[in-house]
C-alpha cells in the first residue's frame, strides 16, 4: 500500500465550507489592508534552519546536492522585518505593507508543529501619533470577521516599569509575581500598602481609578486611542499585564471573542525593530483562530 498522496502531520487542507469561508476572510482582509494604502509582501517559504525560534518543533529539510539544512517558517515577523531592512530599506517612509501567508508553528508548549494562516499589516515610519489610526483599523477588520460581540483589550510596554518607579515594595522579587498574578496577598506579603490603589483586572476607560505619576499619563494615553472606538467594540484597559511580545516598546492590544478565548488578532508599536529609527505600528491575525472561535 502506498503512502503517496497521505496528510504529513501537522498540515492541513481546507475543504468546501471552511475554503470557502477562510476565502471570505482573505478578501476582507485584503481589501481592507488595500483601502487603507498598505501594499502586499509575500515573505519566503524556506528558511536557514538557524533562523528558526524553535528549531525542536522546525519542519526541516535538507537540500540535495548542497547538504544546507532549511526549514518552514514558523513566524513571519522576522521575515517581515528583514525585507523591511534589505529589500525596502531604499524606501522613503512612511510606507505600508502586508501579507496574507502560511507557517508552520506550536500554538502552545509542547504542541508539534502545524499549518496555520497569518495576516498582518505593518506601518513603517509612522509614530505614535497614528496608534488610533492603526486601532481602527484593527478594529474594523475584526468586526467584519464575525459578528460576535468583540472585546479589544489595550496595554502598553512601559506600564510595568511606571508601576516599578511608582511604588517602592520592600521585595522586589515577590511584588513582581504579585504583578504577574494580580494577588492582593502576595502584594501585601512584599510589603508595599499602596496596592489596594492598584486595578487587579482591568481599567474601564470610562472610569480611570486615581494611579500614580507616570502611570496615570500612559493609561490617559490608552483612553485617548481607545474611547474612540467604544461604540464598535468592547474596550478595557489591563494596566498591569506584560506586553505579549519583547519587541513592544508601546501600546499593545488584542482583540478576542469574548472573554474566555484566546486573542486571534494582537498588535502594538515595536519602535526598536527595524533599522535608521524606524518607527512601526502593526498587527497580525491568526485566520484559522477566527475561524474556530467565530465559524
Amino acid at each position: 500500500m502506498t503512502s503517496r498522496g497521505r496528510l504529513a502531520e501537522g498540515a492541513r487542507e481546507y475543504l468546501l465550507e471552511r475554503g470557502e469561508r477562510l476565502g471570505d476572510l482573505f478578501r476582507i482582509v485584503e481589501t481592507s489592508f488595500r483601502e487603507a494604502g498598505a501594499r502586499r509582501v509575500i515573505p519566503t517559504t524556506l528558511i536557514p534552519l538557524a533562523d528558526i525560534e524553535d528549531p525542536d518543533h522546525a519542519i526541516v529539510f535538507t537540500e540535495a546536492g548542497t547538504g544546507r539544512t532549511l526549514a518552514l517558517r514558523q513566524d513571519l515577523t522576522p521575515l517581515v522585518a528583514r525585507i523591511v531592512r534589505q529589500e525596502l530599506a531604499h524606501l522613503t517612509s512612511p510606507y505600508k505593507l502586508y501579507y496574507i501567508e502560511r507557517v508552520w508553528q506550536s500554538r502552545s508548549v509542547g504542541s508539534r508543529a502545524r499549518e496555520q494562516i497569518q495576516a498582518g499589516c505593518e506601518w513603517i515610519g509612522f509614530g505614535p501619533e497614528r496608534d488610533g489610526d492603526v486601532l481602527a483599523l484593527a478594529t474594523t477588520v475584526a468586526r467584519q470577521l464575525t459578528d460576535r460581540p468583540l472585546t479589544l483589550v489595550l496595554g502598553d510596554a512601559r506600564l510595568r516599569a511606571a508601576w516599578q518607579a511608582a511604588l517602592t515594595p520592600a521585595d522586589p522579587r515577590t511584588a513582581e509575581a504579585a504583578l504577574d498574578a494580580r494577588n492582593l496577598s502576595l502584594w501585601q506579603n512584599a510589603g508595599d500598602p499602596a496596592w489596594p490603589d492598584l486595578p487587579l483586572l482591568t481599567i474601564d476607560p470610562g472610569n480611570v481609578p486615581p494611579l500614580p505619576d507616570g502611570v496615570r499619563e500612559l493609561v490617559d494615553e490608552l483612553v485617548a486611542v481607545g474611547r474612540p472606538l467604544a461604540d464598535q467594540v468592547r474596550v478595557v484597559i489591563d494596566p498591569v499585564a506584560p506586553a505579549p511580545h519583547d519587541y513592544y516598546t508601546g501600546m499593545w492590544f488584542q482583540v478576542l471573542s469574548g472573554i474566555e478565548h484566546d486573542p486571534w488578532l494582537r498588535g502594538g508599536r515595536y519602535d526598536q525593530r527595524y533599522e535608521n529609527g524606524r518607527p512601526a505600528v502593526g498587527f497580525a491575525i491568526d485566520l484559522d483562530a477566527v475561524v474556530e472561535d467565530c465559524g
